[in-house]
């Protein structure tokens, strides 16, 4: 008799951030934007309790998405000094 049963596999590292991203993408249609005042207190800027109010939102889209990845991936070559990314980038 054979066991049938498939091992419980945990998806890949690439797999999850990407999942990840759908969600957080998702998340900006659902959640609503807003923020706080602050004020500059020395170096710090600190929030005012109770200022809190919504601000227009700006959702995400899925091209934005995609986009987003390789803007970041052209912009960590100017960080780290490396070229070979995309030579003909340029």
């Amino acid at each position: 008799m054979e066991n049938n049963k498939k091992k419980l596999q945990i998806p890949s590292t690439c797999a999850l951030l990407f999942m990840l991203m759908i969600v957080c993408t998702i998340l900006t249609w659902i959640v609503p934007a807003g923020e706080f005042d602050t004020e500059k207190v020395g170096d710090l800027n600190k929030v005012i309790a109770g200022t809190y109010h919504t601000v227009e939102a700006s959702p995400v889209g899925p091209w934005a998405t995609i986009m987003a990845v390789v803007q970041g991936i052209l912009q960590s070559r100017k960080v780290n000094g490396h070229d070979h990314v995309c030579r003909r980038c340029r």
